[in-house]
């Protein structure tokens, strides 16, 4: 499915429908109609969902593309995900000094885009505190020394979601 491929219906509804409700629109300020005809906008949302997954933009999908599939499949925004305000994150230890040293983002659509300069607190999410630092999604985990590998078993170990453990990976 998609540029050149075979297009049929069927897969092409999957896919608008798949990519509607992913969160596309709200990422990229972009659109597709869900059609079932393959068109640009279907193709530029295919070659959108294989940047973020660090493969080459081919606006194609092939049947054995199931991990790319799956993926897409995961990506589904579930009602659950759907919340406005900051979440309580539990730990199994430590919860009064974890709790006391930020304010709980983990890769919420509702997060500030840039970790805020000087201040007291950190933000957990995706952010480089410079100097010598690597990436980092809150004290006590730097990426700069870790491997792709181990950062995506670290976050999918904590229920980060596979296409965010990807893109996060790519810190290393």
């Amino acid at each position: 499915m998609g540029e050149c491929g075979g297009n049929k219906p069927e897969e092409v509804l999957w896919f608008q429908q798949t990519l509607s409700e992913s969160g596309y629109q709200e990422l990229t300020g972009r659109d597709v109609k869900i059609t079932g005809k393959c068109d640009k906008d279907t193709i530029d949302g295919i070659r959108w969902f294989q940047n973020m997954l660090s493969m080459k933009p081919t606006g194609m999908i092939h049947p054995g593309d199931i991990w790319l599939q799956e993926a897409i499949n995961n990506v589904v925004l579930q009602p659950w995900r759907k919340t406005v305000g900051a979440v309580q994150v539990s730990v199994p230890e430590g919860q009064v000094t974890f709790a006391a040293e930020g304010n709980d983002y983990v890769f919420p659509d509702y997060a500030p885009k840039k970790a805020p300069k000087k201040t007291g607190f950190f933000s957990r999410i995706l952010h480089w505190p410079g100097e010598v630092s690597g990436v980092t999604p809150g004290r006590g985990y730097d990426m700069k020394m870790r491997t792709a590998g181990e950062i995506f078993s670290t976050l999918r170990s904590i229920g980060i979601e596979e296409y965010r453990a990807v893109i996060a990976s790519n810190a290393a």
